[in-house]
C-alpha cells in the first residue's frame, strides 16, 4: 500500500497535515480517500487544492546575499505525496522496457556509474586513436525526455549521424544519458556536426527547452590535485554554512558522520583518490571535530587514528578516506 510506503514524519505541506494523520486514521479515511482515487483515475483530473504548493527557500549558507545562496523546496500536499507514489509504482513495473537502453536514470539495474564507466571507456579508445591521426568530439548537454536517444539512434541509422565502435564486439555508442544529462559521441567531422545541430535545434524547439553545452572534464587526470578542488570545496563551503552555529562535540561528531564523511563518496566510487588530498579532506575533519568551525585551533586530545576506527575498537566510526576510496572502488 502507497500509504503505508511514505515516510510519515515529512514536512506538512499546505493542508497542514502530515502521512502520519493517514497512516494512523486509515482504518477512518480509508473509504474516502479510496473514492477520490476512483475519480481521479475515472476523470484524469487532479482537484486545484490537492495540486496547491508551497514554495520554501533554504539557505545554503550562514551569510545570503543572492537568489544562488538558496535552494529552493517544494512542500506539496500529501495526497499529492500518495498520488505520486501510486503512479511511480506502476511506471516503475514498465520503464525498463519502454526507456532507451542509453538512459541511466531511474530504471532499476542501471547507476550513473555505469554511465562514467562507458564514457571513459570510449574516451580512452579514442584517445589512443588520435595517436595514429584519428580525433573525436564529445559534449555534454542537458535533455529532457528519452525522445532525443530514439531520435539520435533513427539519425544513426539514416546515416545523418554516426557514433563510436567500440570493444572486441564493436559496440556502437553514440550517445550516454543520465537524467536530463546527455554525452554525445561523434566523429570530428563538419559535416556530422552540422547535422547534429539541426536536431538538437529542432527537438529543442519541439519540446521548448534550451540546451546547455559544456566541455566535460574527461581527459581530466584524477591522480593531479586540481581534479579534485570540487570535492574539496564542496566540504569548505560546508564548513562555512556552520561557522556560526554553536555546536556541541555530539553534533560535531554527528555532522562529520552523517555530512561531511559522505560529500566526497561519489568521486570516490570512480578515482583513486592521491594520498594527499585523502589527507586534506582527513584534515578538515578533524579541525572541525575538536575547533568547530570559526572557534579558533584547539589541542586535538586523541590521535586521529583512534578517532577514525570503528566504534566497537573504541574510536567514532569516521573510517579512513583512502580505505572507504577502495572499498568503493571495489563494488
Amino acid at each position: 500500500m502507497a500509504v503505508f510506503q511514505l515516510n510519515k514524519e515529512k514536512a506538512p505541506g499546505p493542508d497542514g497535515f502530515t502521512l502520519a494523520v493517514y497512516q494512523e486514521c486509515w482504518d477512518v479515511i480509508k473509504e474516502d480517500l479510496m473514492r477520490w482515487f476512483f475519480e481521479f483515475h475515472t476523470k484524469g483530473v487532479i482537484n486545484q487544492s490537492t495540486n496547491a504548493t508551497f514554495i520554501a527557500m533554504v539557505p545554503k549558507k550562514s551569510q545570503t546575499f543572492k537568489i544562488s545562496d538558496y535552494r529552493p523546496i517544494s512542500l506539496v500536499t500529501s495526497l499529492y505525496k500518495i498520488i505520486a507514489k501510486v503512479l511511480s509504482g506502476c511506471l516503475h513495473k514498465v520503464l525498463h522496457e519502454t526507456i532507451f537502453g542509453s538512459q541511466g536514470a531511474f530504471v532499476e539495474g542501471r547507476q550513473i556509474l555505469d554511465a562514467v564507466l562507458i564514457a571513459n571507456e570510449v574516451v580512452d579508445e579514442k584517445k589512443k586513436r588520435i595517436e595514429t591521426g584519428r580525433s573525436s568530439f564529445s559534449f555534454l548537454f542537458t535533455l529532457v525526455a528519452d525522445v532525443l536517444s530514439r531520435l539520435m539512434i533513427r539519425a544513426e541509422e539514416t546515416g545523418i549521424t554516426e557514433g563510436f565502435l567500440v570493444g572486441r564486439d564493436r559496440t556502437r555508442v553514440s550517445l550516454l544519458q543520465f537524467a536530463d544529462d546527455t554525452i554525445f559521441f561523434s566523429k570530428a567531422s563538419l559535416d556530422l556536426l552540422q547535422n547534429l545541430k539541426i536536431i538538437l535545434l529542432v527537438f529543442g524547439q519541439s519540446v521548448r527547452v534550451a540546451f546547455v553545452l559544456f566541455r566535460p572534464p574527461f581527459r581530466r587526470n584524477p591522480k593531479t590535485i586540481g581534479f579534485w578542488d570540487p570535492v574539496v570545496e564542496r566540504i569548505s563551503r560546508r564548513l562555512d554554512g556552520w561557522k556560526k552555529a554553536y555546536l556541541s562535540l555530539g553534533g560535531r561528531i554527528t555532522l562529520i558522520q552523517s555530512c561531511l564523511s559522505h560529500i566526497p563518496s561519489y568521486f570516490l566510487s570512480l578515482f583513486k583518490i592521491p594520498v594527499s588530498i585523502a589527507s586534506k579532506i582527513e584534515k578538515m575533519q578533524r579541525d572541525f571535530l575538536w575547533s568547530g568551525a570559526g572557534e579558533g585551533k584547539r589541542d586535538h586530545l586523541i590521535r586521529w587514528e583512534v578517532v577514525s576506527r570503528p566504534r566497537e575498537m573504541g574510536g567514532l566510526g569516521f573510517g579512513k578516506t583512502s580505505m572507504r576510496n577502495s572499498a568503493l572502488l571495489g563494488k
